[in-house]
């Protein structure tokens, strides 16, 4: 009897259901099993884009090739890695189109309007936090579980430099980011 109650109201039914909390609390129920089936794929989906491997393709330590002056051939290298790999160019492209007809800003309306995933603009705040620090909790554990041969100091002084680049990308990509916003 509860189980269509999500899709349809008491009226729709045709016939009587229960007392309007039950149908209320049938309905609640569905919602938050749909939210937590969207947590569980956001969760998942974030932990397969997350894994990788940390050594570069030279076979060096994360961090070893890490310099604070570039050569303008790095720099170039870089570059154009960074322009073919679909990983920079897929999202930038999915940004593109939605914002075709105004998409993407009638969509952030009738989001921040009806709540459908969340409920509450508070709840919604609190969980566009989690993916931020999962991401620096991901990047901490990497820089420190990475290999880097067994001597202390150039362990050591390797990650601090993958450190500090990773500090200087993230902080170039903030700023980008806010600068195009």
């Amino acid at each position: 009897m509860y189980r269509r109650c999500f899709s349809v109201s008491r009226q729709e039914l045709g016939r009587k259901v229960g007392t309007d909390a039950e149908f209320q609390a049938c309905r609640d129920r569905s919602e938050s099993s749909r939210l937590k089936l969207v947590r569980v794929f956001l969760a998942l989906h974030s932990m397969a884009l997350l894994a990788g491997c940390a050594t570069p393709p030279n076979g060096r330590g994360w961090g070893q090739d890490a310099t604070l002056l570039p050569c303008w051939e790095r720099l170039r290298d870089a570059a154009v890695e960074a322009v073919l790999a679909p990983e920079a160019w897929t999202p930038a492209a999915g940004a593109l189109a939605s914002q075709v007809g105004g998409l993407d800003k009638n969509l952030s309306h009738w989001a921040s309007n009806h709540t459908p995933v969340f409920k509450s603009k508070a709840n919604a705040d609190k969980a566009s936090d989690y993916p931020t620090e999962a991401t620096v909790a991901s990047y901490w554990i990497t820089a420190l579980a990475t290999p880097n041969g067994e001597e202390p100091a150039p362990w050591a002084w390797a990650k601090f430099k993958g450190i500090d680049e990773g500090y200087g990308a993230v902080k170039l990509t903030s700023e980008a980011t806010s600068l195009l916003k």
